[in-house]
């Protein structure tokens, strides 16, 4: 982080007081990479070889990062059917492919705003959205100690007091202000995009039909949250749901079996027995 960001302030500094202008009007988002920088490349010898360098190091980031992102669809797709039965190099492709044809609107020449339209409605809030319901599942609906003892069975010690009152009290307090500050944010400042006409960049309404499609990518991205919950409800919910209010959350909805021991496999792995 700290070579990164004396590579990067030092590349800004330089734009800054070449051009006179504002360091908000430099470069920022995909202007910084492919425009500041590219610039700032230029300026270094021999440039075409740190030209090469750079933006190869920005291909080999992108595809770093996106085996994190696959990994995690594919490894969802594989517990549910009709995919569970499907072999993982054909999710693979149907994950891959469908990413591929979504990326093509992104590299038009409008583009651009095809970006900043997914960035804006679904980079931000539904992301933590999801964050909450991660924590409060992990924490409220399988349990903390529950989580806490699957832990222990594995290291074999707790995890620290601090953790525990972060991921039970602090991280859903904090998520619930952003959520709700971002929404308010967003119905009383209009959401805009950055429009390039002249050669300038100019800040611009989304209008309405882009702030319809942006709500339906959101709704889409967070949909699956409550219909997967309500799918694989137990029968017994509504009782579940009283006790655990009736505790004042000290008791969790799912009770964990009891692992004493370890049984080690003969591939040198260890499981926990009975499962």
């Amino acid at each position: 982080s700290i070579y990164a960001a004396i590579s990067v302030f030092s590349i800004l500094g330089h734009q800054v007081k070449r051009t006179g202008l504002d360091l908000s009007e430099v470069g920022s988002g995909p202007g910084l990479a492919f425009i500041a920088f590219g610039e700032g490349l230029t300026l270094l010898a021999p440039n075409t070889l740190w030209a090469i360098l750079f933006f190869l190091m920005l291909l080999s980031l992108g595809i770093g990062s996106m085996f994190g992102g696959v990994e995690g669809i594919l490894t969802s797709m594989e517990d549910i059917r009709p995919f569970s039965n499907y072999k993982r190099r054909t999710n693979m492709a149907l994950v891959s492919g469908s990413s591929f044809l979504i990326g093509l609107s992104m590299v038009t020449q409008g583009g651009q705003y095809v970006v900043e339209l997914f960035d804006y409605f679904v980079g931000t809030l539904p992301l933590l959205i999801i964050a909450f319901c991660e924590v409060v599942t992990v924490v409220h609906v399988y349990g903390l100690k529950n989580f806490c003892q699957e832990i222990k069975a594995i290291t074999g010690r707790s995890p620290p007091l601090f953790f525990r009152i972060s991921w039970k009290y602090t991280a859903p307090t904090f998520i619930v202000f952003v959520v709700v500050g971002s929404i308010v944010f967003e119905a009383i400042e209009p959401p805009t995009y950055t429009a390039y006409v002249d050669y300038a960049t100019l800040s611009k309404s989304f209008p309405v039909w882009a702030i319809l499609v942006g709500t339906v990518l959101l709704i889409i991205t967070v949909s699956p949250i409550p219909a997967m919950a309500y799918i694989h409800r137990p029968s017994d919910w509504r009782q579940r749901l009283k006790d655990y209010l009736k505790t004042c959350g000290r008791s969790s909805a799912y009770t964990l079996p009891k692992y004493d021991s370890f049984d080690t496999a003969d591939s040198g792995t260890q499981r926990y027995s009975g499962l």
